[in-house]
């Protein structure tokens, strides 16, 4: 009795002769479609992720790529990166995860920046500026050579944009500390501290210390003394340096005298 065989072995050439060994491997290969399709049903948008998947990190089911990067929900998610689908610049240096990771492989590769470290090179500058500037994201030794392509100081304070990002000062807050004194001026002139209000802990804002402690306010004491005139009224000196005697001591004075004459 002849038994049949399956479809996809009658389906072959009856020349070719397929050992009974080489069958489950045939077979397995001709069904890989159908169970990729059958994985692939509850993935709308055919990203990688399932739409349960997506459901629970909060991306879109419908999109490919949720946060619009240039890659894949999938490809962040599972690739060896680990970016965020939710950002399109997951380490915030003015790259977009798809312009660092060129290839969309999930991979960092030759040439290619890290999408989750802003400062590729170990520089001091974020890989973004030295997109904008042409230096190279990939070689930290030119990362604070002004010769080159003119530095940007956004915020006008005489320190460029790298080198705020290097101190940590903000390159668009001229005074990133709010002392009184540009970060330039603390670096270049007083050497203060461009990241603390009080360099030197004395309780006086670096701006008043340049200034000579404006915020202290001393007031010299002032001796005043008072003599009766040959009219029955007050004669006022003072020594000091305010120059005057307040009116108000005088109305002191007048009060004393008049309660002497009661008396």
């Amino acid at each position: 009795m002849q038994t049949s065989s399956p479809l996809a072995l009658r389906l072959l050439p009856r020349s070719v002769s397929v050992s009974w060994l080489l069958r489950p491997a045939l077979l397995l290969a001709l069904l890989l479609p159908v169970a990729a399709r059958a994985e692939t049903a509850d993935d709308a948008d055919r990203d990688g992720l399932t739409d349960t998947y997506e459901a629970l990190l909060g991306t879109d089911p419908t999109r490919e790529d949720t946060d619009e990067d240039g890659l894949l929900d999938g490809t962040e998610v599972l690739g060896l990166t680990g970016t965020n689908p939710l950002s399109d610049d997951s380490d915030a240096d003015g790259l977009l995860d798809g312009e660092e990771d060129a290839d969309g492989n999930g991979a960092i590769d030759g040439g290619e920046t890290h999408p989750l470290v802003a400062d590729s090179d170990g520089g001091g500058v974020d890989d973004g500026y030295e997109a904008r500037v042409g230096t190279d994201p990939l070689n930290g030794s030119d990362d604070m050579d002004d010769s080159d392509n003119g530095r940007i100081d956004s915020d006008g304070d005489g320190v460029s944009d790298p080198e705020e990002m290097a101190l940590q000062t903000d390159p668009n807050d001229a005074d990133s500390d709010g002392d009184g004194l540009s970060d330039g001026e603390e670096l270049y002139g007083t050497g203060t501290d461009p990241n603390a209000w009080d360099s030197d802990a004395d309780g006086v804002r670096d701006g008043g210390d340049a200034e000579g402690d404006i915020e202290r306010i001393e007031v010299e004491p002032v001796e005043a003394t008072i003599t009766a005139s040959g009219g029955g009224g007050l004669a006022c000196s003072s020594t000091g340096t305010t120059g005057s005697v307040p009116a108000s001591l005088g109305l002191l004075a007048l009060a004393a005298l008049a309660r002497r004459r009661r008396s």
